[in-house]
């Protein structure tokens, strides 16, 4: 038996052809997704790790008796001990950390090892440079620890940056490594643990583990946002779409396999009808049956390997970049589930069609005509061309209806692909290079009415900050000030109408000094040199810029803005020391009031209320110590040089910053768009594997049609029709099933649209739909080219003769 299943195999060759190029196109698709997806999502995970560091959270001061030590033996622990002031803006942490923490933030070692011996130091390269850039590997140096004790500290490594990309809440992590046996008692102070992210579990899972633990520990530690939030924001979502994906190429797939083994079947049955004759019983049947699938799925199998290399290179390479991958990535138990899936259905078909012809007599299966008498007596127009295509749809209508599915499920694909990818995207169209905070989570507390910083306020050093400005290449700097905590005051009677009017709709603290004083809500610092305040503004000499402001507010009238010139506002600040609250003022004349100008030049989107400064006298005056965001512009066409130079200055500032955040924006604008490129490149890729498939489906709908209808055209033929117009109303049959599809689908996406809120214009997406639309009526004329040339090759006797 199985001999003659492969001749009966080998046989038809054409039908095996298309079996192959059908099979490989849809093993290898669906493997290809998948397969590149786990790529990429390994790819995330460990570049995510390498950024954030590869833990969920952070406990903090865990006691050596906690049984957490015991819960959580593969954490990474870390003590911080003690801080060394290196400049007014810089302090390093001195502790020591275990093997585990190492692992966990996936630490990385510039030169020289970590410490083992007694006094030996690894410390991160930015404090290294800020501390002595000329301190070599081996060579001692003294600290002065505390007030009292002198440490002469060897230094034997040096730590790549780190600290400042890791979350951190109330807590440094070591800048200066130590070994474990060093001076400090190793039982001083409470350890610290670095929450192992479980990569078996999924990201929902993992955060509240985490959580859970941090609960345990009276609410005392942090999660790591930027790993969950940020490095992993697309993780799940990656898989998803490919299950997506995956899940339309089998629908399309089976539906066109539907409609090739209904064809195939059927030209088999006057086959299986003559080995019954011959004495084959129906379980022989079955056995060939399913080891000419078996040889067809093997043989197609292994005519997608290479295609599945070179798909999921290509899924891969465009959307996230050239990634080394093991080609078993992704070969798990989902894809033999589809293999499964794929084997079992088209077993399915075939032992059905099977019975049907088993339940035939050998006579009835043998015939071929009987279908065409029935249909002939059905269809009654009096329009030949009307008449013969209603015969051509009517015969086997099933299969006509898939083939129209088909069709529609891959016109769905592209337009709904295209378009959430479009939407994913949004419209980046910001001019901006480089957005730095120096500290994205600040405590806050109301004390006696008042808002009060309680952690440690971090800024970026207004002379650090002066050196960027000057680099060549720098366009525009804006600034905001760390003024979190200052509130701008006035007295009642001073204020405007529109400014009184501004506290509507606000919970603002009230200010107890007096009753006659209200807090200015939601308002705007900025800082500017004193030259560059005189010139933008137009500013005197004689006006002392040190106690003095200028302020816009949104729709102030011109006889309030005369009203208001001249008059005080206060810069109020309060600090929590020793549980006490201690508050500050700083008064400042109003010298000028900007009108609508002050929007049309380049503050459009910053219609509030702003107070504009000298930056000097806030800083001398210790209203605030530094900046807290910055936005950063440069010139067009920089060279490399510049921009290298521009690119290491700028994340120099947040280097030394624990906790900081440094955005690169065309960066942050290509990872934000990773996965709408991802999910465009594989729709476009699921939907060139759909049509090619959905098309050979479809002719083979048409030619299987004309086959068994070849006598009919064979009458015509003789009674001179040409093979043009016999191709005619075959590519109207094909057109046919195309515009049903295509109305069906234009039905169903434009309700979409309409019913969404869309970010690109409205007539975007009718374009992609017309070039969808085109697109697959240029795939359907391309197979009608093939149907054409087959058709010619049948002769009028060929199509009259009745086989025996």
């Amino acid at each position: 038996m199985l001999k003659i299943s492969f001749y009966l195999v080998f046989s038809r060759k054409k039908w095996l052809l298309l079996f192959l190029v059908v099979f490989s196109l849809i093993i290898s698709s669906i493997i290809a997704i998948f397969s590149s997806t786990e790529s990429i999502k390994a790819h995330m995970l460990k570049q995510s790790f390498q950024q954030y560091g590869g833990f969920t959270g952070v406990l903090l001061n865990i006691k050596d008796d906690n049984n957490l030590n015991e819960i959580l033996p593969d954490s990474g622990k870390f003590k911080v001990l003690k801080e060394i002031a290196i400049s007014n803006h810089l302090i390093a942490t001195l502790g020591w950390a275990d093997n585990n923490f190492i692992e966990l933030g996936e630490l990385k070692l510039k030169t020289g090892r970590f410490p083992v011996e007694n006094n030996e130091v690894a410390v991160e390269s930015y404090y290294l440079d800020s501390l002595d850039s000329n301190w070599k590997i081996n060579e001692s140096k003294t600290f002065i620890i505390d007030e009292n004790i002198e440490v002469s500290l060897t230094l034997v490594g040096v730590v790549e940056n780190y600290s400042s990309r890791w979350t951190t809440v109330g807590i440094n992590y070591p800048n200066m490594f130590l070994s474990k046996i060093n001076f400090l008692d190793e039982n001083d102070g409470n350890t610290n643990f670095l929450l192992e992210y479980d990569t078996n579990n999924s990201i929902k899972t993992n955060e509240i583990n985490a959580r859970n633990y941090i609960r345990e520990n009276n609410e005392n530690g942090f999660l790591n946002d930027r790993l969950i939030h940020h490095g992993l924001k697309d993780y799940e979502k990656i898989m998803v779409l490919s299950y997506i994906l995956q899940f339309i190429i089998l629908i399309v797939s089976l539906l066109c396999i539907l409609t090739i083994f209904a064809y195939y079947n059927s030209n088999q049955v006057a086959k299986y009808s003559v080995f019954r004759a011959l004495g084959c019983t129906t379980r022989h049947l079955h056995i060939i049956q399913c080891l000419q699938i078996t040889i067809i799925f093997i043989l197609g199998s292994l005519c997608s390997i290479p295609l599945i290399l070179f798909f999921r290179y290509m899924i891969v390479r465009t959307s996230y970049g050239i990634i080394e991958a093991n080609f078993l990535d992704g070969l798990y138990y989902i894809n033999l589930l589809w293999f499964v899936i794929l084997f079992a259905i088209i077993l399915t078909l075939s032992y059905l069609k099977l019975r049907k012809v088993n339940h035939k007599g050998i006579n009835r299966n043998l015939q071929v005509e009987s279908r065409d008498i029935e249909l002939l007596a059905r269809v009654n127009h009096n329009k030949f061309n009307i008449k013969q295509l209603m015969m051509q749809i009517l015969l086997y209508p099933k299969q006509s209806l898939l083939s129209i599915f088909t069709i529609c499920f891959t016109i769905l694909l592209l337009l709904f692909s295209n378009t959430i990818a479009n939407e994913l995207k949004g419209g980046w169209t910001t001019k901006i290079d480089f957005y730095l905070t120096s500290q994205e989570l600040i405590g806050t507390k109301l004390v006696s009415g008042r808002s009060v910083v309680v952690t440690k306020g971090l800024t970026f050093s207004p002379s650090d900050v002066s050196k960027i400005e000057q680099l060549s290449g720098i366009k525009h700097f804006e600034k905001e000030p760390f003024m979190v905590d200052v509130r701008a005051i006035m007295k009642r009677s001073d204020m405007s109408k529109s400014l009184l009017d501004s506290r509507k709709g606000h919970r603002v603290e009230e200010y107890l000094a007096s009753n006659d004083k209200l807090i200015i809500p939601d308002v705007r610092y900025v800082l500017m040199k004193e030259d560059e305040i005189r010139k933008e503004y137009s500013i005197g000499m004689e006006e002392n810029l040190d106690s003095s402001i200028i302020i816009y507010i949104p729709g102030i009238s011109a006889k309030e803005r005369e009203r208001m010139l001249g008059k005080n506002i206060a810069l109020s600040k309060a600090v929590l020391k020793d549980n006490t609250l201690e508050s500050k003022e700083w008064d400042f004349k109003i010298i000028d009031i900007l009108d609508r100008n002050y929007l049309e030049n380049g503050n459009a989107n910053k219609n509030e209320i702003t107070l504009i400064m000298s930056e000097d006298s806030v800083f001398t005056s210790g209203i605030s110590t530094g900046y807290i965001n910055l936005t950063i512009y440069t010139n067009e066409n920089l060279s490399v040089e510049e921009k290298n130079e521009i690119y290491n200055s700028v994340y120099l500032l947040t280097a030394g910053i624990p906790g900081s955040l440094f955005q690169y924006i065309p960066d942050l604008i290509h990872d934000n768009t990773r996965i709408s490129d991802f999910l465009s490149f594989s729709g476009r890729f699921a939907f060139y594997i759909s049509i090619i498939i959905s098309i050979c489906s479809m002719y083979v709908i048409i030619f299987g049609k004309y086959q068994l209808q070849k006598r009919n055209w064979g009458i015509y033929r003789s009674l001179g029709m040409n093979t043009n117009q016999v191709f005619f109303y075959l590519l109207l049959e094909a057109l046919f099933y195309f515009s049903f599809a295509v109305l069906i689908s234009s039905s169903i996406y434009l309700t979409y649209l309409y019913n969404s809120v869309l970010s690109y214009p409205f007539m975007d997406y009718i374009f992609l739909l017309l070039y969808t639309s085109i697109l697959i009526l240029l795939f359907l004329l391309i197979g009608a080219i093939f149907l054409k040339k087959r058709i010619k090759k049948d002769s009028i006797s060929t199509l009259l003769k009745i086989e025996d």
